[in-house]
């Protein structure tokens, strides 16, 4: 074991001080000030608690600006989605409407040319309108 031993300037304690400290240890003043008062009762707010208390409220503050950002970025990208899906379905069943139209009217095209072609075969084979029915 070496013989030295290590001598302190100050105590740790600004409450409890060495014996031979004459004066207070730097920054305990304001401390001891603050804990007269609060056993008075009366609330003590320092410069160094308002500017913390800004600063906090204005990173709140920017952290809920951020926060809303990212709500309407989110909320315009799922609207676009959700309208993009409207329109993929509107055009689907458009689309399946179109070619249920253009069946229709095929088949109403050949309704029409059977309906002619019949009324030719009438013409030639004697006049009669429609042959395949027996008038008998």
């Amino acid at each position: 074991m070496s013989g030295i031993v290590k001598e302190e300037t100050r105590s740790v304690s600004p409450h409890c001080p060495k014996p031979n400290e004459s004066e207070e240890p730097e920054g305990t003043a304001m401390e001891e000030t603050a804990i007269e008062k609060s056993q008075h009762g009366e609330i003590v707010i320092t410069k160094e608690m308002e500017e913390e208390e800004k600063h906090l409220v204005e990173e709140g503050e920017k952290k809920e600006r951020e926060m809303m950002e990212e709500a309407r970025q989110s909320w315009e990208k799922e609207s676009q989605e959700m309208r993009f899906r409207r329109l993929q379905h509107l055009l689907e069943k458009s689309n399946i409407y179109s070619k249920f139209l253009l069946t229709k009217m095929e088949q109403q095209q050949q309704d029409v040319s059977i309906v002619f072609e019949r009324r030719e075969r009438a013409v030639t084979l004697g006049g009669l309108p429609f042959p395949d029915v027996n008038l008998s």
